[in-house]
């Protein structure tokens, strides 16, 4: 699931409210151009992904799937 968020625009990003830490994972990981670099970073986003509370998860998930409406943040 984190490439969809490697590739996502910034402006996507924003809508997505992602904590803090892995907004700026995927910020960071889409500016590295190396790929032994990006290849690192995304095993970085998968590790702070898999912290995150589930409910948290869900709602970016839902929010990367095209089609499907994003449930607004409680």
């Amino acid at each position: 699931m984190n490439r969809p968020l490697h590739g996502a625009k910034t402006w996507q990003l924003a809508r997505l409210d992602l904590p803090e830490a892995l907004h700026e994972a995927v910020m960071a990981a889409q500016r590295m151009r190396a790929h032994g670099a990006r290849t690192r970073q995304m095993q970085y986003i998968g590790k702070v992904m898999r912290q995150l509370e589930p409910t948290v998860l869900s709602r970016v998930r839902a929010a990367l799937t095209p089609g499907r409406v994003v449930p607004p943040r409680p």
